[in-house]
């Protein structure tokens, strides 16, 4: 009896799992792009413009930081990513005494895009066209290079928000939030000196801290001068009260 039971009912689940298998391949659903991961890293700087005294001109670099994304295809069918859409959510520059270019091996790269000095007061949303192609069930990793030129008494910093846009229905990923610097992160000042330079030590921490805070992907590196600012701010608000940690509440 039981031995009975127990086959009929293994003979409806194989029946409700064929019928399944057999609705879903009728009925495949639509490609759907999952983002695995977006890192930043630092690619290749080079000189381009040597100092001239004469002029007064300093020494131009080209800076290179290099996308690293990762998407999976979810759905049924192939996914065709078309367009790679790069909007700048926020830009600064930071002044420092020398620069620390060590040049990193260049990685081979499949996109490349230009970004606008940070000091420009719009940057136009920048779009790339894709032929990436990612059957169902399958994943694909490519990179987009970011190119900047920048003095070398400067350091950039950028937020960027991605989108990547697939099919012909335009259906879109977008990876969020992503912070690069170009060549290196800012130095975070220290919070000592007079009244004036803790006026400036609490700007530039400031700006370090509006573009780096809202985002969702950063290296270990910038990740490290987030925190660093933030403990900069925090140790300035403490100067300028008056206080010192250990001394509110007391008589």
């Amino acid at each position: 009896m039981l031995e009975a039971f127990l086959g009929a009912a293994g003979g409806i689940i194989a029946a409700v799992i064929g019928a399944w298998a057999a609705l879903r391949a009728r009925h495949p659903r639509e490609a759907e792009l999952e983002l695995v991961d977006v890192s930043a890293s630092q690619g290749e700087s080079r000189l381009v413009r040597r100092w001239e005294p004469e002029r007064n001109a300093a020494e131009t670099w080209s800076h290179v930081a290099v996308l690293d994304v990762k998407l999976r295809n979810r759905g049924d069918r192939t996914a065709v990513l078309k367009r790679l859409e790069l909007t700048v959510e926020g830009a600064g520059q930071f002044g420092f005494s020398r620069p620390e270019l060590l040049a990193a091996l260049p990685s081979s790269a499949t996109y490349d895009i230009t970004l606008s000095p940070p000091r420009w007061p719009h940057h136009t949303p920048a779009a790339k066209d894709l032929s990436q192609v990612i059957p169902a069930g399958e994943a694909d990793r490519f990179e987009v290079r970011l190119h900047v030129h920048a003095p070398d008494d400067l350091r950039y910093l950028y937020r960027l928000h991605l989108d990547l846009v697939y099919n012909g229905d335009d259906r879109r990923v977008s990876a969020g939030s992503i912070a690069v610097a170009f060549p290196h992160p800012p130095a975070v000042p220290r919070s000592s000196g007079t009244r004036r330079s803790l006026e400036f030590r609490e700007g530039v921490c400031s700006r370090i801290v509006d573009i780096l805070a809202p985002a969702t992907f950063m290296s270990g590196e910038l990740r490290s001068t987030l925190g660093g600012a933030q403990a900069t701010l925090r140790q300035l608000s403490t100067l300028r009260d008056g206080t010192r940690p250990g001394t509110q509440g007391s008589a």
